[in-house]
This record gives structure tokens, C-alpha cells and sequence, in this order.
């Protein structure tokens, strides 16, 4: 019996090991960085919707993005500000918010935005993946337009 057990064990401890390896995740959560760049995918699907010097308000996880963040972002978008920035009479300006990102990986990331213009508005959800060193949208999806 004893040596049942013991053959058993020196099957299953490797084995276990194995699938322990192999399922652990790698890498955890990228660099603020690379969030930045998921936005700019992200944002590059709707940006072309702007006209030049339309404000642009961003509000990231119920508050205003990092002051880094902002900076550069606005090397694409120039007219971007926090969303505490908007005034409280306001015309058609946009909103672009960032409820959602979940790191599935080092290299794959979910991304729930909406984005609005003061009369028509998009709530998404995308899959953004890095390839070739550059992080690319490779699937949208629209969950509600008003």
C-alpha cells in the first residue's frame, strides 16, 4: 500500500508542478506606459470624429487621468483636458471616458470607453493587443449608442 502511495505521489507532484507553471500568469499588470498606448489605440478608432480645436474632456476611472497621462495624450490630441476642466455651460464638446481596463495578459488588454459629443454618444468595449511592438485594436464592439 505504502508503496502505492508513494508511486502515486512521485506522478502527481511533477505533474502538479507542471500545470502550476504553466497556468500561473506571467509578467502581472504592464507599465502605466503601456496603458497610455492601449488608450491611444483606443481613442484613434473614434478621433477621427473631431473636428480641429474641439475640446476634448477625458475622464479615466471615475476622475481625472494623471497629469503624465494628459501630457501625452495631448501630443495626438491637443485640445485634451481633464474632465474637471469642462465648464458648467458647456456646447458641443466631447467626453471621452475610460471605465474599464483589465489586463488579460502582458499583451492583450479589454478596454470599456464611450464617447460623446454632446448629442450622440457610443459605449464600447475593445480588445486591444500588442503587435509588432505597437498596441492595435483588434476587436470592437458596440454595447449602446444614444
Amino acid at each position: 500500500m505504502r508503496r502505492r502511495v508513494v508511486l502515486i505521489l512521485s506522478f502527481l507532484i511533477p505533474v502538479l508542478a507542471l500545470v502550476i507553471y504553466f497556468s500561473w500568469p506571467r509578467g502581472g499588470a504592464p507599465s502605466a506606459t503601456a496603458a497610455i498606448e492601449v488608450y491611444q489605440a483606443v481613442f484613434e478608432e473614434k478621433a477621427l470624429m473631431v473636428k480641429d480645436k474641439e475640446a476634448i474632456y477625458l475622464l479615466v476611472q471615475d476622475g481625472d487621468p494623471p497629469e503624465d497621462v494628459l501630457r501625452q495624450l495631448r501630443a495626438r490630441w491637443p485640445t485634451l483636458q481633464p474632465f474637471s476642466g469642462r465648464p458648467k455651460k458647456h456646447g458641443q464638446d466631447w467626453v471621452w471616458t475610460v471605465s474599464e481596463l483589465k489586463w488579460l495578459d502582458g499583451s492583450t488588454a479589454e478596454v470599456r470607453a464611450s464617447f460623446s459629443n454632446g448629442t450622440d454618444g457610443w459605449v464600447m468595449r475593445y480588445r486591444v493587443v500588442r503587435r509588432n511592438g505597437r498596441w492595435q485594436v483588434e476587436r470592437a464592439s458596440t454595447e449602446a449608442v444614444s
